[in-house]
C-alpha cells in the first residue's frame, strides 16, 4: 500500500557520508500534540536504530478502518516533517494496543520515506527492510534540528547530582533516627536527672495507653478511623483469599480504570 506525500528527502541524510566515529548519546524529546479526540506522541529515533515511533492514543472508541485511516495520515505527515522511517501503534485510552481482525497482517504500521511519497506498509519490517539501514547521529542532529535533546554526558552529570541528594537525604534520616536517639542514652547514663525524666516520660506513654484500653480516655476520630481502616483491610484480605477469581477479576478493573484516568489526564494537560 502507498501513501502519497509532498516528501522533499534530507540529501544530507540520504547520502552515506562519513559522520566519523564521536557520537555524543544523543537524545531527542518526544513530541506530543493533541488531535481533539485523540493524541500522538512522536519518539525520535536514536543513533543505532532503524525508525522512530509514533503512538496515536484514541480517547474515544472508534472504527477500525478510520482508525488506520488517522495512522496512515499521521505516519505521512510526521515522515514529511522529519523524514525518518516511522512505526506508528494505536492505542485505546487504557494503554492497551489497539488489535485489528485477524486477516490484517499486523497491527502496527511502518512508513518509509521515498523520493515524493511515503510507502505504507502493515506489516513488521526486517532491518534488511530499512534502506538506510542503522540511523546516524550526524544525521538525526539535522533532521531533528529543532527538538531540545541531551547528550550522555549532561545525563551522567545530572545522574551525579542526583546521587549526591540521595546521599545528602540518607544523612539526616541518620541523623535523626541513629545519632539522636544514641545521644541522648549517653547524655541519660552521664545525668541521672535526664535519665529521670526519659523514664518519667516512657512511664506516662504507658499510662496514658493503658487509660485508652481501659476505657478512661476516649479514643480520638483520627485513631478510630485508622482502627476501622484496619479492620476494612482485614475483612478484604479475608474474602480475597476465599475468592482469588474475583480479586484479579477486581484488580484488572482496577488497573484499567487508573490507566484510563491516566491517559485523560496528560490529554488535558497538552
Amino acid at each position: 500500500m502507498r501513501g502519497q506525500g509532498d516528501i522533499t528527502p534530507d540529501d544530507s541524510a540520504q547520502n552515506q557520508t562519513c559522520c566519523g566515529n564521536d557520537d555524543k548519546g544523543v537524545v531527542f524529546e518526544p513530541v506530543k500534540e493533541h488531535r481533539g479526540d485523540y493524541f500522538v506522541e512522536y519518539t525520535p529515533a536514536r543513533a543505532g536504530n532503524y525508525s522512530a515511533s509514533l503512538a496515536t492514543i484514541f480517547l474515544k472508541d472508534k472504527k477500525p478502518p478510520e482508525i488506520r485511516d488517522i495512522m496512515e495520515q499521521e505516519c505521512q505527515k510526521w515522515i514529511h516533517r522529519y523524514p525518518v522511517p516511522l512505526m506508528v501503534t494505536a492505542w485505546n485510552d487504557t494503554d492497551s494496543v489497539i488489535h485489528f481482525e485477524e486477516g490484517q497482517e499486523s497491527d502496527h504500521l511502518f512508513g518509509i520515506p521515498e523520493s515524493g511519497s511515503v510507502n505504507l506498509q502493515w506489516k513488521l519490517l526486517k532491518n534488511e527492510e530499512f534502506p538506510r539501514g542503522r540511523l546516524r547521529e550526524c544525521d538525526l542532529l539535522k533532521i531533528y534540528d529543532d527538538l531540545p535533546y541531551t547528550t550522555a554526558t549532561e545525563r551522567r552529570a545530572e545522574a551525579v547530582s542526583d546521587n549526591k541528594e540521595f546521599r545528602r537525604g540518607a544523612f539526616i534520616i541518620a541523623f535523626w533516627i541513629v545519632l539522636v536517639p544514641v545521644t541522648v542514652a549517653l547524655l541519660g547514663a552521664a545525668n541521672p536527672i535526664l535519665a529521670y525524666l526519659i523514664i518519667a516520660y516512657s512511664v506516662g506513654k504507658a499510662v496514658v495507653c493503658a487509660l485508652k484500653i481501659l476505657g478512661y480516655i476516649k479514643r480520638s476520630e483520627r485513631e478510630k478511623q485508622r482502627d476501622a481502616e484496619k479492620l476494612r483491610m482485614h475483612h478484604h484480605h479475608y474474602h480475597c483469599e476465599r475468592n482469588p477469581e474475583a480479586f484479579m477479576r477486581l484488580r484488572a478493573e482496577n488497573l484499567e480504570g487508573d490507566a484510563k484516568g491516566d491517559t485523560h489526564r496528560e490529554a488535558a494537560q497538552m
